[in-house]
């Protein structure tokens, strides 16, 4: 561990602005890992289905491939980030090595979660929204703490207890955040038109990092406000999920 500083509960500004610090450090990286899956799909896009059964079978694999790939730079801003914040050296690499690892756990609870707080919405709105807060932090729990499924949805759940509001009022600022970012986007679009298309790509890269970083660092003061956690290296097996990070 080379982090100097010891961690501390953080305010909600302070939050957002040691995410926006990390980001902007690090905006070619923020920018590598979010959109590495650029090339892949533009490859696959050359294809040109001419058949009815070609454009289905086409469209199928151009949205799972998006979707896994997507996933995987998902995981692998987590890792970056959690890196960054301690003062970790990063090799791409093994960044993205241990991402892959972490894929499908990953997919599998995010739909797991998404799907039980999109049934709250339609239920009754209340717990829906109950439910995608208790849930807020679930990439870096997965990703982190190398659980899945129940166990991922339970921790995040008790980590989030008491914390429902700060991580309301951390989402409503990050909106504000996408929204001013967007604003200022649309203003450069109506000026330079042809770099329109790139423009709109880079900010929703760059605000897919921010919100990674934010709820990665949430995620940490959590665990520090309840656990004392201080990121102390400790082997532990993927079902000890008071341990620190086993994929380290």
């Amino acid at each position: 561990m080379t982090r100097s500083t010891v961690l501390k509960p953080l305010a909600t500004f302070e939050i957002l602005r040691e995410a926006f610090r990390l980001v902007w450090a690090n905006l070619g990286l923020m920018l590598a890992l979010d959109l590495s899956f650029i090339p892949v799909l533009l490859a696959a896009g050359w294809f040109t289905p001419e058949t009815p059964e070609e454009i289905v079978v086409s469209a199928v694999t151009l949205f799972s491939l998006g979707l896994l790939l997507q996933t995987l730079g998902s995981a692998a801003t987590t890792i970056a980030v959690k890196s960054l914040y301690f003062g970790e050296r990063i090799r791409l690499s093994l960044v993205f090595r241990k991402a892959w690892k972490r894929v499908v756990p990953l997919f599998i609870t995010q739909i797991l979660g998404g799907g039980l707080a999109l049934a709250g919405f339609l239920l009754l709105i209340v717990p829906g929204i109950y439910l995608g807060l208790a849930f807020l932090i679930l990439g870096p729990v997965v990703v982190l703490e190398n659980l899945s499924q129940a166990k991922a949805l339970g921790r995040s759940h008790s980590l989030m207890g008491g914390h429902f509001l700060r991580g309301a009022n951390l989402l409503l600022c990050f909106v504000g955040f996408i929204f001013f970012a967007s604003s200022a986007s649309a203003m450069l679009v109506s000026s330079t038109p042809e770099f329109s298309e790139f423009l709109n790509i880079g900010v929703s890269a760059i605000g897919a990092g921010y919100f990674i970083a934010v709820v990665v660092i949430f995620y940490f003061d959590l665990r520090c406000r309840k656990e004392g956690y201080q990121g102390e290296e400790v082997d532990s097996s993927p079902g000890e999920i008071h341990r620190p990070d086993p994929i380290d």
